[in-house]
């Protein structure tokens, strides 16, 4: 995880908040540029920038998005071995990946000078990858491209560029850090970013980081963050007449949404007791499941944000179930399931209820089970579900006819 320089600590006391400053180590100055999101010019970008070698990633917000550019990738870039790294893959290939990721993307070992060497890099890669690539994994990547984010997502993902001391190919001994955004430099706020993207990201923050940094053509890393990220996230600087009402538009709408959140996380509060036996009430209160899906969200112990999500377990049409299983297949099912928070399809699995043959395992009883034809697919409802070890999980709704 790329380090902040600063870090803030709240003694809970209504007095000032002090900052103490962590020594951030030396800053490195990271080239910054733009370019659109056309999968065509993307590709051309790698083949001209890989030409002499080199390991390159694309960090994409969406699944869908990753699984859609790696498919390019592999159909018009064959010069590069090309890699897809997601969530959205069954567990067992998961493991696998991540290894062949670490392996193939990580340090390596460091030599008496200093530098270090890893004997399983790839001499010409590209890696596509959704955020899995910022959780807790050491990779180096010679280049970096990244489809616009939140300011500080966008320097974490710059932490994996040129993050240890190499022998770089020709043309990229220094780091080069490229957003993929299609609005002008010098132009109005975009309409918009991408439907995926402002699904996943508030407007406003990505409003606010494409103002501060299209100007930019470098960043100085870790020296820039905080104010960079202050910037974004802090106090609304005077920005250009053309700007303010896309801006405010954006702003008031991200606060409805977290008045809303906000409201939604005080009906969850444990209210303080009046008498000591409210708190005896509590603690007798029967409990929801918390990984069950088919409790509603809103009494679901809720820590965090973002769409549910049920486990799947795809297995092959003649896979028969045990009707009590053992713990040796109860580990080979959960080897071959997923986590699928996909909108559309989530209430149509959990109304499918889980085999009963499950209900009394408690890794098993809440997942849905599905089960794939000769060509590893499963239609569900109006959705096909492909499950590919290069691929993983991939989903498509189909279209109905009008007639």
């Amino acid at each position: 995880t790329l380090a902040e320089p600063r870090r803030y600590l709240d003694k809970g006391t209504s007095e000032p908040v002090e900052c103490a400053s962590i020594p951030a180590g030396e800053s490195k100055s990271v080239s910054l540029k733009f370019t659109s999101t056309n999968l065509d010019d993307l590709t051309a970008l790698f083949k001209e920038r890989l030409n002499n070698g080199g390991c390159a990633a694309v960090v994409c917000n969406t699944v869908d998005r990753s699984i859609e550019i790696f498919k390019h990738f592999k159909d018009n870039l064959q010069e590069a071995e090309c890699i897809l790294f997601h969530a959205r893959t069954l567990k067992m290939w998961r493991r696998k990946r991540e290894e062949e990721v670490l392996l193939k993307f990580g340090k390596g070992s460091k030599q008496a000078d200093g530098t270090y060497i890893n004997p399983q890099r790839p001499k010409r890669a590209v890696l596509v990858a959704t955020q899995v690539i910022e959780q807790s994994l050491d990779l180096d990547f010679d280049l970096m491209v990244s489809e616009i984010a939140p300011i500080d997502l966008l320097l974490q993902r710059a932490g994996r560029l040129q993050r240890h001391t190499r022998l770089r190919p020709q043309g990229l001994e220094s780091p080069h850090f490229i957003i993929l955004c299609d609005a002008r430099r010098d132009g109005p706020p975009p309409e918009s970013f991408g439907k995926s993207i402002e699904y996943v990201y508030d407007r406003y923050i990505l409003l606010q980081t494409w103002l501060v940094l299209r100007q930019k053509e470098e960043l100085r890393i870790p020296a820039e963050i905080e104010g960079l990220i202050e910037e974004v996230y802090g106090e609304q600087n005077a920005v250009p007449e053309t700007w303010s009402p896309s801006l405010e538009q954006a702003r008031q709408r991200m606060e409805h949404e977290r008045t809303e959140s906000e409201k939604a996380a005080d009906r969850l509060l444990v209210s303080e007791p009046k008498d000591p036996t409210d708190l005896i009430e509590k603690f007798n209160e029967q409990l929801a499941d918390d990984e069950n899906p088919e409790v509603h969200k809103s009494v679901r112990a809720a820590t965090r944000e973002g769409n549910p999500s049920v486990t799947v377990v795809m297995l092959p049409a003649d896979w028969q179930l045990s009707s009590e299983p053992g713990i040796t297949e109860v580990r080979k099912l959960l080897d071959r399931s997923v986590a699928i928070s996909n909108k559309g399809l989530f209430q149509m699995l959990v109304d499918q209820k889980a085999p009963k043959e499950w209900s009394k395992s408690a890794h098993l009883r809440h997942a849905r089970l599905l089960r794939l034809d000769e060509q590893n697919c499963c239609r569900f409802e109006d959705y096909i579900l492909e499950v590919n070890k290069e691929i993983g999980v991939s989903i498509a709704k189909e279209e109905r006819s009008n007639v």
